[in-house]
């Protein structure tokens, strides 16, 4: 149930990884394997990986070594990415921050639904899953922090375009019909246009068989105190066990889960207004 991730390749015909032109781009990507390795790599290794040439890689390593975000066992000579580069944010960062903030809220509603929780917040016209809380035996829809799925597909991507003009909307989406991934994808403009609106009304969205058969996500969007949309709560789990009545009851926990979240996390407008480019008025 990974989302498929955007890497800093180009992605050839047949699906091989191949590095971006550029010097940085080969970099990040070097970076990034090892991030996702979770293990030192040889140069043999890194080298294969990347489908660059030994010695292009090894000049790549030595600058990502003095910019400290390769390390090197000098023991078996192979590399692994530094904490420089596996945690960047400081401790006080404001998202690090506003995680703690948000994680007893998240816990208590994940043991309200009986499902996996998860906050998402909007970074401009992006997501950020900046905290999820699984309840043992439950599902979880992402491993990674910037999902990039097609926003109609999912209820944290609806919820995202309600943030947006219609212009907007238009350039993220197209003219529709929208492309179909699970048999409860909506595809036609119109409904859901409806479904946003309904969402509006109702203060949560359900999304069934969407982007996965068998898997349902409900979502509230979380507002400030002027009701700008700064992000969302979702809930997913197993369709057979989110049907009717139970839909409703956790739709309307989120909703207020959601009214309580600016309170329990007072930075939650700092962040948001900090990374949309808005002064902080506090």
């Amino acid at each position: 149930m990974r989302a498929r991730r955007r890497n800093v390749v180009a992605i050839a015909d047949n699906g091989a990884d191949k590095p971006l032109g550029s010097a940085l781009g080969r970099g990040l990507r070097i970076v990034e394997i090892l991030i996702e390795a979770q293990m030192p790599l040889s140069l043999t290794a890194i080298a294969a990986s990347t489908g660059l040439e030994t010695s292009t890689c090894l000049r790549l390593l030595r600058t990502l070594e003095q910019a400290s975000y390769v390390l090197k066992d000098d023991a078996t000579r192979h590399y692994f990415a530094s904490p420089r580069a596996l945690a960047p944010l400081s401790l006080n960062h404001i998202l690090n921050v506003i995680r703690r903030e948000i994680q007893p809220g998240l816990l208590h509603l994940r043991d309200l639904v009986r499902e996996t929780v998860l906050f998402v917040l909007f970074v401009r016209n992006e997501r950020l899953i900046l905290e999820i809380a699984q309840l043992p035996g439950s599902i979880t829809p992402y491993y990674d922090t910037w999902p990039h799925d097609e926003l109609h597909k999912v209820a944290s991507g609806k919820i995202l375009l309600m943030t947006l003009s219609e212009p907007e909307r238009f350039a993220r989406l197209g003219p529709g019909p929208y492309a179909a991934c699970g048999p409860g994808t909506v595809t036609d403009p119109e409904e859901l246009q409806q479904e946003l609106l309904r969402c509006e009304k109702d203060g949560y969205l359900i999304a069934e068989d969407a982007l996965l058969r068998g898997v349902t996500a409900i979502g509230a969007p979380v507002r400030s105190h002027t009701k700008q949309i700064l992000g969302c709560l979702i809930a997913t789990g197993y369709g057979s066990r989110l049907q009717g009545a139970i839909q409703q009851q956790i739709g309307r926990q989120l909703v207020s889960a959601a009214e309580m979240l600016t309170l329990q996390a007072p930075s939650l407008q700092q962040v948001t207004n900090t990374l949309r480019g808005i002064p902080s008025t506090t």
